[in-house]
């Protein structure tokens, strides 16, 4: 998350998973290069800034 001077950093909870070996920030552009899951979360992130996200997306995987 940014703050309002634009410093990143990470909410309480937002730990590594066991076996996890790093975290990667991508671009929006290219998000259906990667592997992301669930992939009904493509189209909401690279449009997050132009569209209001659903609350709640049911069973998506």
């Amino acid at each position: 998350m940014q703050d309002a001077e634009g410093v990143w950093y990470m909410l309480p909870g937002d730990e590594q998973d066991p076996g996890q070996v790093g975290v990667e920030w991508l671009p929006t552009e290219t998000l259906e290069e990667y592997r992301l899951y669930p992939k009904a979360l493509r189209p909401l992130i690279k449009h997050m800034d132009t569209k209001p996200l659903p609350i709640y997306m049911g069973d998506v995987n």
